[in-house]
């Protein structure tokens, strides 16, 4: 299990056996195999390598194991241990815990794409 949380401060979501909720309260997104999904429900995007792309659509995201950026563009944001930062900026999140690969890619499609 792990929690992500604003930099600094409280705790915003849980992540636990690719199932991603806002902290103590109900689940919103599952990572089903490849796809994200909302919890029970429709599913929004697929993991693909190293693209995350829109559920049966485009490729939106590109993540390396470091930088995050727009697909074919420019970057926007930075995974440095725990910490997520804006691209050669300050940090906007820490991550308590630890996270799958996949759970890591679900997160970023969950509050970039």
């Amino acid at each position: 299990m792990a929690l992500l949380k604003r930099y600094n401060s409280n705790p915003v979501m849980e992540i636990s056996n690719g199932e991603y909720r806002e902290y103590n309260s109900s689940y919103l997104y599952q990572l089903d195999g490849r796809f994200i999904r909302r919890y029970n429900s429709t599913y929004l995007y697929e993991l693909d390598g190293n693209l995350i792309k829109e559920y049966n659509g485009l490729p939106i995201l590109e993540f390396d194991g470091k930088y995050v950026r727009r697909y074919n563009s420019t970057y926007i944001h930075e995974v440095s241990g725990n910490l997520i930062k804006a691209y050669n900026g300050l940090p906007e999140y820490e991550i308590d815990g630890y996270l799958s690969g996949r759970e890591l890619m679900g997160l970023i499609a969950i509050l970039f794409a």
